[in-house]
């Protein structure tokens, strides 16, 4: 029995961030602040300002960490943020996760992954109700 509450967004519907977020499926090692040992988790999505990792290890929000998010086998960003909200199952937990500070290098870096992975996504995402004669109305 799983007594830990799930915190979950307040709206489910559509999202309305100015950040898209991309469907990943990537690796990410964690500790949270004050505390040194490592743990794995999975980032199944990720923006400029934020990610979500899926984790065997319980996590609450307001909780502060810092992450090796790996973009690629060679590459890994550097993070810090913190817990935003929370959604526990019985194996497994889902963290949405808040960077805090991060830097503009860092977030060109993800812009680029994201460019890579899926350009005409982001296209369409920042130019939503546009068409060749301008905004639709």
């Amino acid at each position: 029995m799983n007594l830990l509450p799930d915190i979950t967004r307040i709206s489910e519907g559509e999202d309305h961030r100015y950040f898209p977020r991309w469907k990943i499926d990537r690796r990410a090692q964690y500790h949270l602040m004050q505390r040194l040992s490592e743990k794995e988790a999975r980032a199944v999505d990720l923006s400029c300002t934020g990610t979500c990792i899926v984790t065997q290890d319980p996590l609450l929000p307001t909780q502060k960490l810092e992450m090796n998010l790996f973009l690629n086998d060679a590459t890994a960003l550097t993070v810090r943020g913190r817990v935003v909200w929370v959604k526990h199952f019985p194996k497994l937990n889902e963290a949405g996760i808040l960077f805090d500070a991060i830097d503009q290098k860092t977030q060109d870096r993800i812009l680029d992954h994201a460019f890579n992975l899926n350009k005409d996504d982001l296209v369409n995402y920042w130019f939503k109700g546009w068409n060749e004669n301008g905004p639709r109305h």
